[in-house]
């Protein structure tokens, strides 16, 4: 899910032929209202938030998944800098980073 200014709220991955973008929608969907995570984002305060299809250039989810893995590891160690530093729309107290990587790796598996 990204906002105009292509900050990324939430991501997922999904081998063709076992899933589709609906399937993948739906899924981030769940996963934002279970989390309880806000609609807008914390970087810039944009509520024009869209999800988008894209492929990569790996031939399996077993090939991307290292990578995946290290792309969320700097995303999470990104976002918590900028909360460090104040420079997140989040708010004392209305995000928590930790409830919505439980939900995204329970919905995952």
């Amino acid at each position: 899910m990204l906002c105009p200014q292509r900050h990324c709220l939430l991501a997922s991955a999904y081998a063709e032929g076992a899933g589709n973008f609906l399937e993948a929608c739906e899924q981030l969907e769940g996963i934002i209202r279970d989390a309880g995570m806000n609609r807008w984002c914390a970087i810039c305060g944009s509520r024009d938030l869209r999800f988008e299809e894209g492929t990569t250039s790996y031939q399996t989810m077993a090939e991307a998944l290292p990578h995946l893995m290290a792309n969320e590891q700097r995303c999470i160690d990104s976002r918590r800098l900028l909360d460090s530093l104040g420079q997140t729309a989040a708010g004392a107290g209305s995000f928590d980073l930790d409830k919505i990587m439980r939900e995204t790796r329970r919905r995952w598996r």
